[in-house]
Parts: C-alpha cells; sequence; structure tokens
C-alpha cells in the first residue's frame, strides 16, 4: 500500500492512460530508500498492459543481456514464432535459448526482435535501479526506444538519483521522489509497524531521516541513532549470523543469486525469495555486504566454482585472480566469443582487455581482437586506444602490418581519410609475405587517396591490390579487388564497369567476410545510381540496409543511408528520404565515425535544401565543409559545393551559386571524379551562368555535356532551350525543349524544386 504521494500516483495514472495512444515514458527518480521502488511497484500493479519487468542488480552490470533476460523471461515461444527468422534467432541466442551457431546474434538483429515484440500488444517495459543495466542491455533498449514511434508501449524507469541515467528519456518524463512529509511518514510507520508512533518520536525520526521512508522503518525504536544511512545498513548486517553474513556476501557477488546457490532464511531481513531468486531487501544492503568482504578474490573463487554460466565464470576467474594465469585469460577469451556470439560485442571487448591483462607472455593478440570487437560495437575511440597500446608491444613485420591495418579502418572511422593514410603508409612499410593482407593495405590506400587526391593516385594502389589478388586467385579477396577497380572506373568518367562487377558477383564471394561497404553488391548499387536507374538503385540500397542493420554492421549503416536517403529524394519520396538522413546522423553520431560525419551533414543539407529549409541548411553546408577539409573527405566537399550551388540558386542568390559551382568544377578536374552523375550539378550550373548573362560560358557548359547518358540528353535538351531562349532564339530553345521533352521521358536528372 502507497501512503501519501497523490502527485506522484497522478503521474502514474496519466502514464499509463497515455500508452493506449502510444508510447509514453515515466521516469522515477530519487535518493536511497526514498520510496522509488514502491512507486514503480504499484504502477505495475495498475497496468492494464502486458508488464515486462527487470530489477538490475550492481553485480550484473557486466554480464551481457542480464537484464534483457529478466525482461523477456516470460516471453512464450508464441511471442517468437510470429518473428521474422533473423530477429527469432537472434533474441533466442541473446537469451541462452540456442546456441549462435555461424549465424551469431548481431546486436541490431536483437534489438528489433524485442521492437517486433513490444509492436504486437500493448506493453510497459520496468526497469527499476536503471543505473545497473548491463550495457549491452542498455544499448538494445535504447535503440528501441528511439523507434517505437506509434507503438503502445509505455517505458517505466526507476533510477537512484546520482546513478549513471543509460537510456535517453523525454525531459518532462522525470518525476523527482521526494522525502515524506511528516503525518504522511507517521501513517507509514504506523502501518508497518502496527501501532501509532509518538508524536515526540515521529519528530525525531523525521529530522533524523529528512522524510525518507526506508532510513526512517530502520531506526523505529532505536535509542542510539547510527551516523547514516550506509552506518545504519552496515549495523543490520553485523546482527547477522556468520552464516548469514557469508550468505549475503555471496548474493552480492552472484549475478544472478538463486535459492539453489544462496541460502536466504539464514539472512532474515536482509535477503528475501522471489520465485527461485534471491534478492536483497534493499539495494544498499548488496552494496555494503560485499564491501565489507575482507578476502573478495576468495569470494569470487567460491562463486566461480558455484555458477555454470561461461561468461559470469570467467568474469569470478578473473576477480579472483593474484597474478598473470593463462587458464584464466583463456575462459576470458572463450567467455568473450560467446558473448559476441550473442550479438554482445561491447561485453566481449571488455572480457577481451581482461584476458589481455591476465596473460602472461605477449598478450598484444588478444589486445588486437578486443580493439576489433570495440569497433563492431561502434566504440572506435576505444579500438583506436586498444589498438596504440598493443603496437607498442608488437616487432616489426606480419603481425604488426595487419594491427596497423586495423589501425588504419578504425582512424579512417574515427578521424577520417587523412590520418587513416598515415597508419597504411606505415603498414605498408612493414615486411610481410602475406598477399592477402598487402591487398587489404593497398585497398585501404586507395580509398584514402581516393578521399584525399582523386583517381589517379587512388587507381595505382586499387591496381596493384587487384594485380595481387589476381595472382593470389581466393574469389572473395578477387571480388572485392575487382568491385573497387570498377568503382574507380566508373567514378573517373568510364561508364559504368557493370562487366566487372557482375565478373565479382559471378565470384560468389563470401557475404560474411568482411562489412558491407566495398562488396560487389555495393558497388553496383552505386553504379545503378549512377546511371540513373535510380528504382532498382534504391531496391538495392533497401536490402543492404536491412541487412546492415540485420547484422548489426555499424561501420557500413551511415553511408547505406546516405546513399538511400539520395534514392529516395530523387525519386520524389520526400518523407523517407528525411527518415533515413535523420538515421544516418543518428547512426554516425552513436558509433563515433567522425570521418563520416560529413557525409551525414550532406545528406541532410541535401534533404533539406530540397525541403526549403534554407538557413539551416546553409549551416549544415558550411560546418560539413569545414570538416570535410579536417579529416580529408574529398567527395563530401564535392557533393556539399553542388548543394549549395542548388540552394542559392533556389534563394535566388545567383552569384553565390555561380561561385559554388565554379569551385566545384575545378575541383573535379584536380580529383579526375569525372563520371557527370557524381553531384548532378550541370543544369544548375547552366542556369547559373545564363542569368548572370554569360551566355557564351552557358554554351560552353553545355556543349561540354557527355550526351552519352539519357539522363544527360534530358537535361542537355533543356538547357539548349534554357540558352537559346534567353540568346533570344525562341524557335530553337521550343524545338530543344520538345527533343527533352519527347527523347528521355522519366529520365530522372536529380533536379527537384526547392520549399
Amino acid at each position: 500500500m502507497i501512503v501519501g504521494r497523490a502527485a506522484e500516483l497522478d503521474r502514474v495514472d496519466a502514464f499509463l492512460a497515455a500508452v493506449a495512444d502510444g508510447p509514453a515514458a515515466l521516469l522515477l527518480e530519487g535518493e536511497l530508500g526514498v520510496g522509488k521502488t514502491a512507486l514503480w511497484r504499484e504502477a505495475i500493479a495498475r497496468s492494464p498492459y502486458r508488464v515486462l519487468a527487470c530489477r538490475p542488480v550492481e553485480a550484473e552490470t557486466q554480464l551481457a543481456y542480464a537484464a534483457l533476460g529478466d525482461l523477456l523471461a516470460e516471453l512464450s515461444d508464441e511471442d517468437l514464432v510470429a518473428l521474422p527468422d533473423p530477429q527469432r534467432h537472434a533474441l533466442e541466442v541473446a537469451l541462452l535459448r540456442r546456441e549462435p551457431g555461424s549465424r551469431g546474434a548481431p546486436q541490431r538483429a536483437v534489438a528489433l526482435g524485442l521492437l517486433a515484440v513490444l509492436r504486437a500488444r500493448p506493453a510497459i517495459v520496468a526497469v527499476d535501479d536503471v543505473q545497473w543495466l548491463d550495457h549491452p542491455s542498455s544499448v538494445v533498449l535504447g535503440f528501441v526506444a528511439r523507434r517505437l514511434e506509434d507503438a503502445r508501449v509505455g517505458l517505466l524507469v526507476a533510477r537512484r538519483g546520482s546513478g549513471a541515467m543509460p537510456l535517453h528519456l523525454p525531459e518532462d518524463a522525470r518525476v523527482t521522489v521526494g522525502p515524506l512529509a511528516a503525518g504522511e511518514l507517521g501513517r507509514l510507520l504506523a502501518e508497518r509497524s502496527g501501532s501509532p508512533v509518538a508524536r515526540a518520536e515521529l519528530a525525531r525520526l523525521h529530522r533524523t531521516t529528512g522524510g525518507n521512508p526506508y532510513y526512517s522503518l530502520e531506526l523505529l525504536g532505536r535509542e542510539i541513532l547510527p551516523e547514516g544511512l550506509r552506518a545504519l545498513v552496515a549495523g543490520r548486517l553485523a546482527a547477522l549470523s556468520p552464516q548469514g553474513r557469508e550468505a549475503a556476501a555471496l548474493a552480492a557477488a552472484l549475478s544472478r543469486p538463486t535459492t539453489a546457490l544462496v541460502d536466504a532464511t539464514s539472512a532474515p531481513g536482509v535477503l528475501e525469495v522471489e520465485g527461485d531468486r534471491v534478492r536483497f531487501t534493499h539495494p544498499l544492503l548488496a552494496t555494503v555486504a560485499y564491501e565489507q568482504v575482507a578476502d573478495k578474490r576468495a569470494l569470487h573463487a567460491r562463486a566461480a566454482q558455484l555458477v555454470d554460466d561461461p561468461e559470469e565464470r570467467a568474469r569470478h576467474l578473473a576477480l579472483a585472480a593474484e597474478a598473470p594465469d593463462e587458464e584464466v585469460a583463456s575462459a576470458l577469451v572463450d567467455a568473450a566469443r560467446r558473448a559476441r556470439a550473442r550479438g554482445a560485442p561491447d561485453a566481449a571487448a571488455e572480457l577481451l582487455e581482461q584476458a589481455r591483462r591476465l596473460t602472461p607472455g605477449p598478450s598484444w593478440r588478444r589486445g588486437v581482437e578486443a580493439a576489433e570487437r570495440h569497433l563492431e560495437a561502434g566504440d572506435a575511440a576505444r579500438a583506436q586506444a586498444v589498438l596504440e597500446e598493443a603496437l607498442g608491444d608488437i616487432p616489426s613485420g606480419s603481425d604488426r602490418a595487419y594491427a596497423l591495418a586495423r589501425l588504419g579502418w578504425v582512424r579512417a572511422h574515427r578521424e577520417g581519410f587523412r590520418a587513416a593514410a598515415v597508419v597504411f603508409e606505415e603498414a605498408l612499410a612493414e615486411p610481410t609475405d602475406d598477399v592477402a593482407l598487402k591487398i587489404e593495405i593497398h585497398q585501404g590506400l586507395s580509398w584514402c587517396m581516393h578521399s584525399l587526391k582523386g583517381i589517379g593516385p587512388a587507381e595505382r594502389h586499387g591496381r596493384t591490390a587487384l594485380a595481387l589478388a589476381e595472382a593470389l586467385g581466393e574469389p572473395t579477396l578477387l571480388a572485392h579487388a575487382l568491385s573497387h577497380v570498377a568503382f574507380l572506373d566508373s567514378t573517373g568518367g568510364a561508364g559504368m564497369a557493370m562487366d566487372a562487377i557482375d565478373r565479382a558477383l559471378a565470384l560468389e564471394p563470401d557475404p560474411e567476410w568482411t562489412q558491407i561497404l566495398g562488396r560487389p553488391d555495393w558497388i553496383r548499387a552505386m553504379l545503378l545510381f549512377w546511371d540513373g536507374r535510380l528504382a532498382e538503385a534504391r531496391d538495392c540500397l533497401a536490402a543492404l540496409y536491412a541487412e546492415a542493420l540485420e547484422r548489426g554492421d555499424e561501420h557500413s549503416l551511415p553511408f547505406v543511408l546516405f546513399q538511400l536517403a539520395r534514392a529516395e529524394l530523387l525519386l520524389g519520396e520526400w518523407d523517407a528520404a528525411r527518415a533515413h538522413a535523420a538515421e544516418c546522423v543518428e547512426s554516425v553520431e552513436q558509433s563515433g565515425q567522425v570521418g563520416e560525419r560529413p557525409y551525414a551533414l550532406t545528406i541532410e543539407a541535401m534533404v533539406l535544401a530540397h525541403l526549403g529549409e534554407i538557413e539551416r541548411a546553409r549551416e549544415l553546408i558550411a560546418e560539413g565543409l569545414a570538416l570535410s577539409e579536417r579529416v580529408g573527405t574529398g567527395p563530401a566537399a564535392l557533393e556539399l559545393l553542388a548543394i549549395r550551388g542548388f540552394l542559392e540558386l533556389s534563394a535566388g542568390e545567383i552569384a553565390l551559386a555561380d561561385a559554388a559551382l565554379d569551385t566545384l568544377r575545378d575541383r573535379i578536374e584536380q580529383t579526375e571524379l569525372r563520371e557527370p552523375a557524381l553531384f548532378r550539378h550541370q543544369a544548375d550550373a547552366i542556369e547559373a551562368k545564363v542569368l548572370l548573362g554569360r551566355h557564351d560560358e552557358a554554351r560552353a557548359l553545355v556543349a561540354a555535356l557527355d550526351r552519352t547518358r539519357p539522363w544527360v540528353r534530358s537535361v542537355a535538351a533543356r538547357c539548349d532551350a534554357l540558352v537559346g531562349a534567353e540568346s533570344g532564339g525562341v524557335a530553337a530553345g521550343g524545338s530543344a525543349a520538345e527533343r527533352g521533352a519527347a527523347g528521355d521521358r522519366g529520365a530522372a536528372d536529380g533536379r527537384a524544386p526547392a520549399g
């Protein structure tokens, strides 16, 4: 029974009512013992909807999907059978209901599975002590919370005031649970003790505790008051028998104490039983019980003998270890690989870092593997730090070249291609006979040169990689090398190299071998886009987007979303374009891929420019150009100049448009990125010249158009008409316009009206 709390209960009722119309959130915050959990439980009791609840504890914070397992403990086979197979598989693996097999369980697929479960019928997701959420569970719940859209789902969260807040909830969801007034406290104490509390005693308690209910209940009837709540809790534990204190310590150390492992009856008032689960009657009891253990290594050694879960056992072994121990380190590596297969690369990375610290001999290999898992989890900053530390121990040769190549990709994602090129050059200088590694390094340098200097330098490394791959004959490496050179040839203006892509696809490269970026099907989607086959390109990109989500390919996702948003924009699907652009920005921010941020700014500016949000688009263009220069993403800068030209032309700032497009043409010549569909700026450049009265320059630009492409012929006919009309040749202009209308109906030139 809740005493008082009328205002808080009104918020609870309003929250539950709001769920009927769509997503809602309620965050209960307050100090220890103030009554957050009581309100949280009352909200659950009042809910007319299905409730998925968890009460994480401090010992669970390092255990992958501990909270998610509790949330979905009651999930039935019927709930799962309706899910798409990848999502069902991912959830079952994450929840330890099936072995991962070769497919594993990407974190995004786990999150999408949970989202699908929640969309099936109205539900309350209730998390008490959210500050103790394990990181994989918080990532999944955060993903779901951002994508509820119109789902009838309520997020009910309780948090200790000073604790971490792993979930982002609206500010208006916050309810501060404060102390009870003296009268309310008196009613609570009378109800719990069975008799009224004398006025003087009540005044003393309220003054001492500030109206904190738990603290007041603990102090009721005591003549000597301890110094604070922690001392009070320590006294409660000291009053237990030795067996009771031992049971409390073990329960505090275990992530999931059960009646089979802990004798809760030996610690009355401290431990309670909920089903087969043993819980502390208050979280502070667990904290103090663990703090009071003198020999924590012995406690964890005992816990390691009791638990069955390999990940938890490895963690206890690590905490019990007094010195580096290969057996313990190997157990941590095995647990890390198991965590990764369950879709928790962040937990895997942390386990591998522990393994490295406990490895008796050279440990850099485990450091490199930890960095790869950090990058997979989207933590590029930590991946870079771990790799740079590991490189200090790696001797010259193939191993060092491999680690440098990993660091090159990390720096490309985190800092951009300018920083990455330095590392790839260092990797190339290392002596190695590993041909596959040489191919990767040359391709890394080729991507860097493509962004920094243009086609020429990029081709030298790309064709070296292709020659090495042809000699090696490994199908997947060859397919990727062919695709990369096809990309360079196509962007250089030689036409769409579809034959090379067809050859690459015929090699049947392993789709699991690498991330989506660089794969033949990815390059094919871009070539379709540049060839004006926008609907086909959009369908291919949509399939790659779905795959990136399913596989948890955080590195590829921003650029896949960039291209998908652009295709939707040119097809006139404004809402879809805007949604994908926003998700692109979010993906870059969450994964920390600074090198991709210029592209995120580009697509956001492109969409807003076409929707007429001129000032915001101008801000994004300026920010993107400055960042592109700093991190070395030249193609993004060219995209931004094209958008600036379109935007200023649409806004009537013709001179500004002309200047931006002149700069763009100069840079295209410098970089040799001559494929006309890359930036689709030609019509804007010609129109700006005409409006400024520079007819000779306009005619020269029209004459330079490559009319072998259907969409370019359409643009050229319209520009012929524009130049002819402005020059006084109305008849000629009309004839050209007719040719444009009749010759290539439906060909997309990439132009769309602003606002």
